[in-house]
């Protein structure tokens, strides 16, 4: 019983391990935009780090909420691998 535990607990922590060797760091900038009657208001930029398994360009966006008749915010991520 205390082996089958042995080999349960190895092969649980191999799992974890290989896992997180699969990610890549990604570097992203953030980017909103505020817009009132199509006038910049503000701009906001920041450095993001984040976490893919996959490509980091996967985790790029971009979306504009229209909060009213006046304002909209334009949102994107840029996202590259470190």
């Amino acid at each position: 019983m205390k082996n089958n535990i042995i080999k349960i607990s190895t092969f649980a922590i191999s799992l974890v391990f290989f896992s997180s060797c699969s990610m890549k760091d990604c570097k992203c900038i953030s980017k909103k935009v505020i817009s009132e009657n199509d006038s910049i208001v503000e701009v906001i930029i920041d450095d993001v780090k984040n976490n893919s398994r996959h490509h980091c360009e996967n985790l790029n966006k971009e979306e504009t909420m229209i909060l009213d008749s006046v304002r909209t915010i334009d949102y994107s991520l840029v996202c590259i691998e470190e």
